[in-house]
């Protein structure tokens, strides 16, 4: 191919320097060749090496992404197969299991079970870490760990109402960014000694509250459920180095079913799936516990009043549609002004003349269109 090539140039080059093509003398013609021959200089392999080294890093990248993937299909399906062993309180307890795994984003992997005694359905999924992404990967840090989330919908006849969160301080400042309910109807709420609550058997470990208010708080976290979680033979005992969050609620907004109680953890080794099998039933049984919960008329007068203050607060279709467009209208004026400040003065001066036309082209279809 290099043969080719400069046999091609050859040629051209003799063409110009015989025929006088740019009417120039011969010394003229002399340096009309050597100038064609630098420019048409066929390149050494060296000076390839900038090329080679992305090439390379694009490969690395590629290679680390089919490993990393490999490696998180292997460990959610490792994962899996223990939540389908017959000593698994899923297994032993629902009577519809969906054995399939869902791969449902990268690095997300769900199951879906139903058919159980104050549960409508409970969905588990692991979230592992972006092993397939390096840079992800760097951004999160080595502290990072794959987690389990156990979601449970609850039946619609229970007789609560409320939002309750309990979390680690860092997941709680994701979940209450990431979740209206939370964000909108829940306060801060002091569970330690000497705070605004007082309330049996909490732990001294460093967990956060948020609840609607202390009345709530106290019908929800009743002496059962407080001592099937936080009691000596409750599961947080067993799960409370890998736990981060529970959260309660009557309004979950992301799905159409509102009343779900939603557990996370960080995933126990593989090897141990014994503490895997505690975490699921340590959430079953707070699953049973709240749908005993009966709050007093007072509280869930106050939780409706609070939800249709929330309701009325919420923004309609049409409202929301003109709020982003506002938005966007004023993201490009502050573009324009920027762009206008890098012009020269006559630049500005035509680039105005030029917005101001199409504005008038505007306004005379407008009125058109009017009359």
């Amino acid at each position: 191919m290099r043969s080719q090539r400069a046999l091609i140039y050859s040629i051209l080059i003799l063409l110009i320097a015989s025929s006088g093509v740019l009417g120039q003398e011969s010394e003229t013609a002399e340096s009309t060749v050597a100038f064609l021959g630098r420019a048409f200089r066929l390149r050494k392999f060296p000076d390839y090496n900038a090329e080679f080294a992305l090439l390379g890093c694009a490969l690395l990248l590629i290679v680390y992404s089919i490993l990393g993937r490999k490696k998180n299909d292997g460990m959610a399906t490792r994962y899996a197969r223990q939540l389908l062993h017959q000593e698994c309180p899923l297994v032993q307890q629902f009577e519809q299991v969906d054995g399939a795994l869902q791969n449902t984003a990268p690095g997300r992997y769900s199951m879906y079970f139903s058919g159980r005694r104050n549960i409508k359905g409970c969905l588990v999924s692991f979230k592992m870490i972006p092993r397939h992404d390096m840079v992800s990967k760097v951004i999160i840090g080595a502290r990072a760990s794959d987690t389990l989330c156990v979601e449970i919908v609850l039946e619609d006849n229970a007789t609560w109402s409320t939002v309750l969160l309990m979390a680690i301080p860092g997941a709680m400042k994701v979940i209450t960014e990431e979740h209206a309910d939370v964000r909108e109807l829940t306060k801060v709420v002091n569970m330690n000694k000497g705070g605004s609550v007082a309330v049996g058997q909490w732990p001294s470990d460093n967990i956060h509250v948020r609840a609607e208010h202390s009345q709530v708080l106290h019908d929800i976290l009743t002496p059962g459920l407080m001592s099937s979680f936080f009691g000596k033979d409750g599961g947080y005992s067993v799960v409370k180095q890998y736990f981060r969050s529970l959260h309660i609620t009557d309004s979950y907004t992301y799905s159409s079913e509102k009343r779900v109680l939603r557990m996370v953890t960080d995933l126990p080794p593989l090897d141990d799936g014994e503490i895997l099998y505690l975490i699921v039933q340590t959430a079953l049984t707070l699953a049973d516990a709240i749908s005993f919960v009966k709050q007093s008329p007072d509280s869930l007068k106050k939780a409706k009043v609070a939800r249709e203050t929330w309701e009325a607060k919420k923004p309609s279709k049409v409202e929301e549609r003109q709020r982003r467009l506002e938005e966007k209208r004023a993201l490009k004026e502050a573009q324009d002004k920027e762009k206008l400040k890098k012009m020269t003065p006559q630049q500005r001066e035509k680039e105005i003349a030029r917005r101001q036309k199409i504005e008038r082209g505007r306004r005379m279809k407008s009125m058109v269109k009017k009359m």
